[in-house]
């Protein structure tokens, strides 16, 4: 089958960053594309998805910095 658009992002984000084991527990919780990674707050990745905090921060900015260079 094939992913949306959108859901490649966020794999493809994570695989850049080393944390691709994050992206089945982030996908069933919801957080399957970039705006919506870039809107999470760290504390709602910490605890729907059990991320690091660190790995969490880090994981939202660089969703916000995508999310603004496709967007300006």
């Amino acid at each position: 089958f094939l992913e949306s658009h959108e859901n490649t992002d966020v794999a493809t984000l994570l695989m850049d960053l080393g944390y691709s084991n994050y992206y089945d527990v982030l996908k069933n919780e919801g957080y399957d594309s970039i705006a919506v990674l870039a809107a999470a707050e760290v504390d709602d990745l910490v605890e729907d998805c059990d991320l690091k905090k660190g790995h969490a921060r880090f994981i939202r900015k660089e969703a916000m910095k995508i999310l603004k260079t496709t967007s300006s």
